[in-house]
């Protein structure tokens, strides 16, 4: 906890416009507080005794030539500052302006500290009042917008300052700029605020403030490679804000081990301790490392001017811990504080029920001000509890149309909801607004991207870019919309944009650059090093992080000095090596999805992710290549920790709640209709099926289906119906992302005496060939039942496959077979056949164009008996061709219809198949088929399939319906 003295020293930094002429009235005005801050602190609500009604006439001796009024309005700004003593500051501004009503120094120093006490409305009144008269002081008017802006009226705030900047002459002009480049912040004016900074820098490039300043504004655009890097250099010239700042850095990239082991290193008796301790806290509960968090967030509570973030800490951690009662004792306490805290609320009493709209008359407390509902609002939101935070944020508008933290919450909250038309209409008002804001373009630009309205999201990151070259961060979202808008080509050429120039080539620059008698031969030795590998590699900042792992670990032979030079070199480059960094790795995990190259692209977003532990979109997508593997335990295990970092990431949310649904046990049931007729009698068979049956999770990878059968069978050569009865067992499950399996077992009962019961399975083994191709092995026990001769036969065919699929790019693959079957009347065949197929178009409309071929040959062909002119019997009776070749294309469009476009999320779409061929025996056909597949809330399932085959010596058509519930 900070001394009374370094309180004191607030006001060298933060006063509004008086400077005291002496010295020694300073140094009294100290030595007051020294010795009377604890005996004049008073309790919230209490009335304090100013110093003139205990008998002191004058602050500071008249021979000091400093007046009274300027000395209490010192000492009243100096209380402003301490949380403690705020009660007392005010009663000192009110006393002050009883002797002088119309001193806008005390009158604007009064408005500002009622603004951080929450008393907002108070504070406007004397805001209004102070501009109803006429201010030229350039000070006061930036003092004037500092308060607007804490008042969320950005807006005035704006206005104010640049009257301010009209006004200011001289070295004003310069000062009040770096204010105002603080105070746009508030409205995201960030580029503008760069500039100031950076011009600033210009002229004095030492300035630790500024660069501070800089470090940190950096930091707020998530520019965090950049101020990673700012923040570095300043270690050895102010090394606790350095370390404070990497602390925050860390913690916003999520690296949250590296965050508190930051923190940790700041002095507690610094004026930052506290800071860092609250921080080193908050990081280790980010962690998990709850047992630490707890003692360092009983610590905070225990001091005053942090109890209340202690208190709060502590009642998340135990929470976290799952002791629920202590929670809620640290969360009343922290209500004795502060009554309106919506965090500890909602913690303990919940989001109450009330109809729509009605929701803010039940809040606790009854918030009323902008700044209370516009508080609740994000308490809510950041629950997910997105449509309370919403009529919140609408509430807030109600009470005050130009609160800025309102219109933008309510803005980002109904883009959560997909209601974008209205969310975009809100960014459109506020950028028409404020046109330099780069913070509302960026956030319009990501909203249109999520509804889909590719093209203009990548308009608005082209026009950031034009204005900052230098931020990374619309290119890279730029890159990764152009991947959700399928168009791979300009996403690769936008990730490719981040990684130029090469680092590796700046750090061959730095090097040849070098004066002569600086290149040492160690130094020349790293450069042809550096130059050899520079065109002979897969990223271009391999030579980089190679010769920085040299040099972290002593593989080189240097000097101090040519290993100070190299440690800066290095230093300085570092956040450009990182944004290239991240680039290559996004782009080659990006390009391999987009190749279809799954197992590929999961390790390659494992390695991204190991990099940026705090990336979203590498953590979705790790997620959803696992899914698409089969990996669905290991796919949920990502989103969890997904949204333990963003509890509102949506996507995340649904998917993980849609594969977690696979837990769950499914009834279904099923319908088919199949008739062929062809082939003289050969093909003479209507079959239906109904089947009624159960999936009984084992895990989420490994599933059992039971299923009861049964069967209408009709010989249309005699014209008679068989019906039987069976049931049916089958697994399937995945063991890891390059072996998968399958396996079944059908028992069948025919209901006459005089069929036999027959047995069917297979089993099946998928090996993933490192995404080239995939490659199944099986056995198969099938029936042969085409005809009534078959039927009484009994035929059946066992066989066994290799099959082969690639997907030779994104649009173009091959599917293969070679069988081998062996009937049980003795006889065998010999299967080959194979498909090319290319995409004319992407998803969601795609349009497939295909060729294919097929060779059979049987040992013996059907063999017809006759009784006189009857037909008695066939051997061999199913369709036994003898070297048998056929060919033809098919056009295939299926249309997804899903709201969402991600594993996890309803399916929802419909197939179209037409195809021909002609074949070796003189018989070319056609044949068009159709699907229909619909999930709904991760419940319901209903798939429609029907197929037509025609030709001159075989027909036949199918139907399969099935419907299917989840619980």
């Amino acid at each position: 906890m900070p001394n009374t003295f370094d309180r004191c020293l607030w006001p060298q930094k933060t006063f509004l416009s008086v400077s005291c002429r002496s010295a020694a009235a300073v140094a009294f005005l100290l030595a007051i507080l020294l010795s009377s801050s604890e005996a004049t602190s008073v309790e919230q609500g209490e009335e304090p005794m100013l110093p003139s009604e205990s008998g002191v006439s004058s602050l500071v001796p008249d021979e000091e030539g400093v007046s009274d009024f300027d000395s209490r309005l010192v000492l009243a700004q100096t209380l402003a500052q301490d949380k403690n003593r705020r009660n007392d500051a005010v009663a000192h501004f009110r006393e002050l302006l009883k002797a002088n009503p119309n001193h806008q120094c005390a009158r604007i120093g009064l408005a500002g500290l009622l603004a951080r006490m929450g008393r907002h409305k108070e504070a406007a009144e004397l805001i209004q009042s102070v501009l109803d008269g006429k201010l030229h002081d350039v000070q006061l008017l930036a003092d004037m917008a500092d308060i607007e802006a804490a008042l969320g009226h950005a807006k005035l705030s704006r206005l104010l300052y640049q009257r301010a900047m009209a006004e200011a002459k001289g070295k004003e002009i310069n000062s009040i700029a770096l204010r105002y480049a603080s105070t746009m912040q508030a409205w995201g004016d960030f580029y503008t605020a760069e500039t100031i900074f950076r011009n600033a820098l210009a002229g004095d490039e030492n300035n630790v403030a500024i660069r501070l300043k800089l470090a940190n504004l950096l930091a707020g655009m998530q520019r965090y490679d950049e101020a990673e890097g700012m923040y570095r250099k300043l270690l050895p010239v102010c090394r606790t804000d350095a370390l404070i700042g990497l602390a925050e850095v860390k913690f916003l990239k999520k690296s949250f081990d590296q965050s508190a082991k930051l923190a940790s290193e700041v002095p507690a008796d610094s004026p930052s301790g506290l800071a860092a301790l609250s921080l080193q806290a908050g990081a280790l509960l980010e962690a998990k490392e709850y047992d630490q968090a707890l003692n360092l967030f009983e610590e905070l509570s225990q001091n005053k001017s942090q109890m209340l973030e202690g208190l709060l800490g502590l009642g998340a951690t135990l929470r976290a811990m799952g002791r629920v009662e202590a929670a809620n004792a640290a969360y009343n306490k922290a209500l004795d504080i502060e009554p309106d805290n919506p965090i500890a609320l909602l913690a303990i009493h919940g989001l109450p029920t009330s109809a729509a709209g009605k929701l803010v008359d039940k809040l606790p407390g009854k918030p009323t001000s902008a700044a209370a509902l516009t508080r609740w609002a994000e308490a809510l939101a950041a629950k997910g509890l997105r449509p309370a935070a919403t009529e919140c944020y609408r509430a807030a508008l109600r009470s005050d149309p130009s609160y800025f933290p309102a219109v933008i919450g309510l803005a980002g909250v109904l883009a959560g909801q997909d209601m974008f038309d209205e969310s975009i209409g809100l960014y459109n008002d506020l950028a028409e607004e404020y046109p330099s804001s780069s913070k509302i373009r960026l956030e319009l630009a990501r909203v249109l991207a999520w509804s889909k309205r590719y093209q203009q999201a990548i308009g608005e990151y082209d026009e950031l870019h034009r204005i900052n070259p230098d931020d990374p961060v619309p290119v890279m979202e730029k890159a990764r919309t152009a991947m959700w808008a399928k168009d791979f080509k300009l996403a690769r050429a936008t990730y490719r944009q981040l990684q130029e120039p090469p680092v590796d080539r700046l750090l061959l620059e730095r090097l040849r650059n070098l004066p002569q008698q600086r290149m040492t031969p160690a130094l020349k030795q790293e450069e042809d090093r550096l130059e050899a590998t520079l065109n002979n590699q897969d990223s271009p900042c391999d030579g980089y992080e190679s010769l920085r792992f040299r040099l972290d670990n002593d593989k080189l032979e240097l000097s101090q000095a040519d290993r100070q030079w190299l440690d800066d070199t290095l230093a300085e480059l570092q956040p450009t090596f990182q944004i290239q960094k991240t680039a290559g790795l996004e782009e080659r995990a990006k390009s391999l999805a987009w190749d279809r190259r799954w197992s590929q692209a999961l390790s390659a977003y494992e390695a991204l992710l190991r990099n940026s532990p705090g990336n979203e979109e590498a953590a979705f997508e790790k997620a959803q290549m696992e899914s698409q593997l089969g990996l669905n335990d290991d796919a949920v295990e990502t989103y969890r920790k997904l949204l333990y970092l963003d509890p509102n990431h949506r996507q995340a949310a649904e998917a993980k709640t849609g594969l977690e649904s696979l837990r769950n046990p499914e009834v279904s049931t099923a319908y088919s209709f199949w008739r062929e007729k062809g082939y003289g009698d050969l093909s003479q068979m209507q079959r239906q099926r109904i089947d009624t049956g159960a999936a009984l999770p084992l895990t989420l990878q490994h599933t059992l289906r039971v299923t009861e059968n049964h069967w209408f069978e009709k010989t249309l050569n005699d014209d008679r119906t068989y019906q039987s009865d069976g049931f049916t067992l089958r697994w399937d499950g995945v063991f890891n992302k390059l072996v998968s399996g399958s396996g079944g077992w059908t028992r069948k009962f025919y209901e006459t005496s005089d069929l036999n019961p027959l047995d069917t399975g297979f089993a099946d083994l998928a090996f993933n060939l490192d995404d080239y191709a995939r490659i199944n092995a099986g056995w198969e026990l099938a029936n042969e039942i085409y005809n009534t001769y078959g039927l009484h036969q009994g035929v059946q065919s066992n066989s066994g496959y290799v099959k082969l699929f690639s997907a030779i790019t994104r649009k173009l693959e091959f599917d293969g077979e070679i069988r081998g079957v062996y009937y049980t009347d003795h006889n065998t065949s010999y299967r080959e056949k194979g498909a090319l197929s290319y995409a004319l178009t992407d998803h969601p409309h795609m349009l497939k164009v295909s060729m294919f071929g097929e060779h059979r040959n049987t040992e013996h062909t059907s063999r017809y008996i006759y009784r006189g002119n009857t037909l008695v019997n066939i051997i061999y009776p199913y369709w036994s061709p003898n070297n048998y070749t056929s060919g033809g294309g098919a056009l295939e469009w299926r249309h997804d219809l899903s709201k969402q476009f991600y594993r996890g999320a309803d399916q929802h779409y419909y197939f179209l198949r037409g195809a021909a061929a002609a074949a070796s025996d003189n018989n070319p056909w056609i044949e068009f088929e159709g699907g229909w597949h619909l999930e709904l809330s991760h419940h319901w399932t209903i798939e429609l399939k029907a197929l037509v085959h025609r030709s001159d010596q075989w027909n036949a058509e199918g139907a399969w319906l099935s419907l299917g519930y989840r619980f």
